[in-house]
């Protein structure tokens, strides 16, 4: 891989820890979230219930994770405005519309949204969300422009992009196959960190020797460094997933309902306890983890080992 553009690489720096490792909160939930709070009327879970709820795990998780995955919808004001989000940890901003109502699943931004907001709102990077299946061949060619559009509009403002693909119409047979593909695909349009599932059905598959392997099969397809994302799984399985991915060549992972989810139908004292006294032990270990295990992401993209020459930034 070669070196990255300025901008790039200190968006990098910033989201990832001091040993170059991603250890990412991410709380970018929409519609998944207002189902979690209130799993047989999610409709009803308000803009100010959703806000505030991201503002007290910001305000309580932020500075134990190298950076924080939000939303622009529920999570930007509470981050930015309201001074929730630690200063010593990034801010990784999502541009698309993960709660879309399609039967096609085609990508698209938020409305009114764009990389240009989100570099002004003072994002270190640029998160992308998306389903996509190998075989889904109309699908797939829409999610593909879509992340090549992303791809340009990143270059232009100089900020890295983590794209998350998402696999569908899976079953635990076919989950490495269409995974390590995906991996495969998306890695090769430009992209400049994967945020990936895990490529095995933990449940149907409890063999680690097995995830070990399909985790390296998945690291030697890949043509930009990987993070691992939680699924919603419990925080034990994800532990364990976390451990083994970066023993395989994963540069850290990308956390949310799995470190959380217990905490927000709790009332208000009680979440408090909870983030300080659970989540926040939870990414602690996954830190230590991760940074222990985890390939430096600066492996794929080096630093300048020299000062290049005299007006080198007008290129």
């Amino acid at each position: 891989m070669g070196m990255l553009t300025p901008g790039k690489l200190r968006g990098l720096q910033t989201t990832s820890n001091p040993q170059n490792i991603f250890t990412i909160l991410a709380i970018d939930h929409g519609a998944s979230l207002a189902a979690t709070i209130s799993p047989s009327n999610p409709e009803s879970v308000s803009y100010t219930t959703m806000s505030e709820l991201k503002a007290e795990m910001m305000h309580a998780l932020s500075s134990s994770a190298s950076a924080v995955l939000i939303d622009p919808v529920y999570g930007l004001a509470p981050a930015i405005l309201s001074g929730n989000l630690a200063s010593e940890s990034g801010l990784l901003l999502a541009v698309e519309d993960g709660d879309y109502a399609s039967v096609e699943r085609k990508a698209q931004l938020f409305e009114n949204w764009s990389v240009r907001q989100a570099k002004l709102a003072g994002a270190n990077a640029i998160k992308c969300f998306f389903y996509y299946h190998p075989d889904d061949t109309a699908v797939a060619a829409h999610q593909e422009q879509f992340v090549k559009m992303l791809v340009s509009e990143c270059h232009k403002y100089d900020l890295p992009l983590f794209a998350e693909p998402l696999s569908y119409n899976i079953t635990p047979d076919s989950r490495s196959k269409v995974v390590i593909e995906t991996a495969k695909r998306i890695s090769a349009l430009g992209i400049d960190i994967l945020k990936v599932e895990f490529p095995v059905d933990s449940n149907a598959q409890p063999d680690e020797h097995l995830w070990q392997a399909a985790c390296e099969e998945l690291t030697a397809v890949c043509q930009a460094p990987w993070a691992l994302l939680s699924a919603g799984v419990d925080f034990d399985t994800f532990a364990r997933q976390v451990k083994v991915a970066c023993q395989a060549g994963a540069s850290g992972y990308l956390v949310g309902r799995a470190v959380w989810k217990e905490g927000v139908t709790l009332k208000k004292d009680e979440r408090r306890h909870f983030w300080k006294n659970v989540t926040q032990q939870r990414l602690e270990k996954l830190s230590a983890i991760a940074t222990q295990y985890g390939k430096p992401w600066t492996e794929f993209y080096p630093l300048a080992k020299t000062v290049p020459p005299m007006g080198w930034h007008q290129a």
